[in-house]
């Protein structure tokens, strides 16, 4: 991804379990999200513990936000 331009930064959402708000702060100046790699059901665990899911239906109304 960097080779094609994207400056990337790697977010572990175990950091945010609990922390909704300050997850929402770090996310304020990215615009893209990806998920790679590991088991979708620790992942959607993790995204529900830190409340990425929650953020990512706000942001699904949110044209500058691609997903």
């Amino acid at each position: 991804m960097e080779e094609l331009g994207f400056e990337i930064e790697l977010l572990d959402l175990r950091k945010y379990f609990g922390q909704k708000e300050l997850l929402r702060k770090d996310l304020q100046n990215i615009y893209v999200f990806y998920a790679i790699g590991g088991n979708t059901f620790v992942l959607r665990k993790a995204m529900q513990l830190s409340g990425f899911d929650e953020l990512l239906l706000e942001y699904s109304n949110n044209s500058s936000y691609v997903g």
